[in-house]
C-alpha cells in the first residue's frame, strides 16, 4: 500500500511531501519519494489515488493553484484555481479521471468538471522544475459537464465526496453538500452588549442554514482511457438537510460537528426522507476527523492515529 505524508519542516521553512511502500503483512515501509516544496505551502483534502497525488499549492491561501502529480513519473501538472469568472472549489480522483467542482459568482452557480487524465499526457512537467508560475488553465481541456441544483438559492462554496459504487463495476457516486448563503444579519444592541461582557447566548437552530445535498453517479468508460472517451454522469437525488457534512461514506453515513465552547463531532446516517438520530464520537477538537470509506473514523491527534469503528 501506498501512502502520502505532508509535513512542515520549521528548520528550512519548507512544505514535504513523502511517499511511502508500506507492507501491511510485516508492516516495514520503505521511502518512494521525497519532495520539498521551497516556494510553496500545501493544504486541502489531500488525496492519493494509485500514482496520483492531488492538493492545493500556493504562497497565499488568496492565490493558491490545484496541484496534481504522479509520483511513479516524478512529474506534475499545475492548474489555475481561478479564472473566467469560475474557481475550484472542490476536486477528486477517480481512476483514470479527475472531478472538479467549478464554482461562479456571477450568476452563483456550480458545475462538476469530468476531465480524463489522458489530457495531461503532453502537459507533465518534471518535480525538479516545479514553480508556481507554469500553471494551466483546465477550462480549456475537453471535459465533461453537469450544473448542480441550486434549488432557486444563493449558496456558498460547495464541499465534495466521492465513494466507489458498491453494486455498480466502473461506476462511483458523488455527493456535493452545498450550504445556503445567508448574509449576516446586524448584531442587535442587546447581543453586542452580551458580547462585551463575554456573556454567551444561545444559538438559534432556526438560524443556521440548511443544505442541499446532490447525489451523482459517474460511469466510467470501460477499456483504455483516453481524451475523447467521456464519463457518464447522471444526477439521481436531490434533498435538503438541516447538517454541514464534512465527510460522507458510501455506507450511509455522514460525518459533522456542531460548534461551542468545544467543538463535537458526531455521527449520522444520512437519509432524505426521515431525520436519523445523531450519534456523538466522544472526540473534540483539535482532533483531526475524517470518515473512511469501509465503516470507520480515522483520528489523528499530535503524533497518533487511531481508527475506530462506527457500524
Amino acid at each position: 500500500m501506498v501512502v502520502a505524508l505532508s509535513f512542515y519542516t520549521p528548520s528550512v521553512d519548507e512544505d514535504e511531501l513523502l511517499f511511502l511502500d508500506i507492507d501491511l503483512n510485516t508492516g516495514q515501509s520503505r521511502d518512494i519519494l521525497h519532495v520539498s516544496f521551497p516556494d510553496a505551502f500545501l493544504w486541502g483534502s489531500l488525496q492519493l489515488s494509485g500514482d496520483f497525488f492531488i492538493c492545493y499549492a500556493g504562497q497565499t491561501i488568496g492565490s493558491w493553484h490545484v496541484l496534481l502529480m504522479n509520483w511513479r513519473t516524478e512529474s506534475f501538472v499545475l492548474l489555475d484555481r481561478n479564472g473566467d469568472n469560475q474557481t475550484i472549489a472542490s476536486f477528486a480522483i477517480l481512476p483514470g479521471h479527475l472531478v472538479l467542482v467549478h464554482s461562479a459568482s456571477e450568476p452563483p452557480t456550480h458545475t462538476i468538471h469530468l476531465h480524463s487524465l489522458a489530457i495531461f499526457d503532453h502537459l507533465w512537467r518534471p518535480l525538479s522544475e516545479f514553480s508556481l508560475g507554469d500553471s494551466i488553465d483546465p477550462t480549456g481541456l475537453v471535459f465533461a459537464q453537469l450544473s448542480v441544483p441550486d434549488n432557486g438559492r444563493q449558496q456558498s462554496f460547495p464541499t465534495l465526496t466521492v465513494a466507489e459504487s458498491p453494486r455498480h463495476d466502473d461506476t462511483w457516486e458523488l455527493l456535493i453538500h452545498v450550504r445556503d448563503y445567508v448574509p449576516p444579519a446586524p448584531r442587535p444592541r442587546l447581543g453586542s452588549l452580551l458580547q462585551r461582557f463575554r456573556i454567551r447566548t444561545k444559538r438559534n437552530p432556526k438560524s443556521i442554514p440548511p443544505v442541499t445535498v446532490s447525489r451523482f453517479l459517474i460511469t466510467l468508460p470501460r477499456g483504455q482511457s483516453s481524451p475523447s472517451a467521456l464519463p457518464q454522469i447522471t444526477p439521481t437525488t436531490v434533498f435538503r438537510h438541516s447538517k454541514d457534512f464534512w465527510y460522507t461514506s458510501s455506507a450511509g453515513y455522514g460525518l459533522y460537528s456542531e460548534p461551542g465552547a468545544e467543538i463535537r463531532f458526531f455521527i449520522q446516517q444520512l437519509d432524505e426522507e426521515r431525520v436519523r438520530t445523531p450519534r456523538s464520537l466522544n472526540l473534540y477538537s483539535p482532533m483531526r476527523v475524517q470518515l473512511t470509506q469501509s465503516g470507520t473514523v480515522l483520528v489523528a491527534d499530535g503524533s497518533r492515529a487511531m481508527l475506530l469503528y462506527y457500524m
